[in-house]
């Protein structure tokens, strides 16, 4: 899947799941965005290249 465009543009398309996803976010004041419980560690194999 490919969007193109910037945060503010998907946002505004309602078919877009990924858009809904943003307008939430974009809404929300800077100090409310969750930040991640835990950072994943990256994987071995990915790192091997």
């Amino acid at each position: 899947m490919l969007a193109i465009g910037t945060p503010e543009q998907l946002a505004k398309v309602p078919e877009s799941h990924t858009g809904r996803f943003l307008a939430e976010i974009l809404s929300m004041p800077r100090a409310e965005i969750p930040a991640p419980a835990k950072a994943r560690k990256p994987r071995a194999k990915a790192l091997a290249r």
